[in-house]
């Protein structure tokens, strides 16, 4: 089971349809504990989702909206490949309006990662932010490790 931490929430905003929500970032963490080893520090990865207070899906609140900053909950932030797409390019020589092509996509997903559904999951999260999975393989990130 892997969990993943509260690290920062906007104050709420509003959509077009007048809906509720908060942009709630997450973090994976920063160390862990192998036995017969000790700690071990990596890198954290972070990635932020929009929570509802009133869901789309279900007009009941998202899971999350009200989580105190801090928090440990159960999920991951997953990269997978998709269909490539385009985004804003931000690199340090990028025109202004430039655009360069990506075919990965990183989000929050939360849940149980040992569940068998997981990956549905995954592929459920990434379908709703409008990406269409490639291949169901997991994109390896590197891990850094800090000495």
């Amino acid at each position: 089971m892997k969990v993943i931490k509260k690290i920062s929430e906007t104050v709420v905003k509003q959509d077009k349809n007048q809906r509720n929500y908060k942009t709630v970032g997450f973090s994976t963490l920063d160390k862990v504990s192998i036995p017969g080893i000790g700690d071990v520090f990596l890198k954290p990865r972070t990635s932020a989702l929009n929570l509802y207070e009133k869901s789309y899906i279900n007009d009941k609140e998202d899971f999350g909206y009200n989580l105190p900053m801090s928090s440990f909950v159960q999920g991951s932030i997953e990269t997978r490949t998709v269909e490539a797409y385009q985004m804003p390019d931000t690199s340090k020589n990028a025109l202004p309006g430039a655009t360069r092509t990506v075919n990965t996509f990183t989000c929050v997903v939360l849940g149980d990662t040992d569940s068998p559904n997981w990956e549905n999951q995954v592929i459920q999260e990434m379908t709703r932010k409008g990406h269409k999975i490639a291949t169901t393989t997991p994109v390896l990130q590197e891990e850094s490790y800090i000495p």
